[in-house]
């Protein structure tokens, strides 16, 4: 059973931008003596308050640092030491333990796992566990930083250097035969195979549309990466 949870701290549900604030000022920020960074001591602290808000609810939540710290932190490792990400980022992805409460909400009928994701992420009549905490362990509400981290993004993407990735993106994607219109566009593409194909097609569409970004995307993401780490440092 796939949680209805998204723990990823640069895309907190729809308020992807939202959480590139968090990161963008931690990124420089200061570890302690006892090993952890101020990311991870930050998401524990904001996992030991939705506990006590499930718990609340009626509902156990395991307190543990989110997977998805460990590949940030891994990534941002990797750029300061002007190694390849993506591949520090599939290493910290295959060594990360799985979430603890996976197993737990498994464990649920039907509708208790229902229940547990609404009182995690909320339903019509609140916000949720998850949302309801967040200003009081990031000291920021979702939707300012959604705006600022809007801004931080669009500050990255108008770097001279990220332009020029990009268009050198979409000309490798084009003479794969892929008319994109930007990095993430070929998600629209596979999505309209799939309108369009039967499923065996639409698979074999997906997996080589996806082959061809991945070998384009790779440069436009090292230099993405490099002027995001920049910014983030205040150079």
């Amino acid at each position: 059973m796939a949680l209805p949870r998204t723990r990823n701290l640069l895309a907190i549900g729809v308020m992807a931008a939202a959480a590139v604030v968090v990161t963008l000022h931690l990124a420089t920020s200061p570890g302690r003596g006892d090993g952890q960074s101020a990311l991870a001591r930050t998401a524990l602290r904001h996992e030991s308050l939705i506990a006590n808000c499930m718990r609340g609810r009626g509902f156990d939540y395991v307190v543990a640092v989110p997977r998805d710290v460990a590949v940030e932190e891994a990534r941002r490792a990797a750029v300061r030491q002007h190694q390849d990400p993506k591949s520090a980022v599939a290493r910290a992805q295959a060594s990360a333990p799985p979430d603890p409460n996976e197993a737990q909400v498994g464990a649920l009928p039907l509708d208790r796992q229902q229940a547990w994701g609404d009182a995690l992420y909320g339903d019509v009549t609140w916000q949720g566990c998850y949302y309801a905490t967040y200003e009081q362990a990031w000291g920021e509400r979702l939707d300012r930083q959604a705006q600022q981290g809007e801004a931080a993004v669009a500050k990255v993407r108008a770097e001279p250097a990220v332009q020029a990735a990009e268009r050198t993106y979409l000309t490798c994607m084009s003479a794969r035969g892929y008319g994109v219109d930007g990095t993430d566009d070929v998600y629209r593409l596979i999505g309209e195979a799939r309108d369009r194909l039967d499923a065996s097609g639409a698979d074999e569409y997906e997996k080589a549309a996806n082959s061809a970004h991945n070998a384009c995307i790779a440069p436009y993401k090292k230099v993405y990466d490099a002027a995001y780490l920049r910014l983030a440092q205040g150079k």
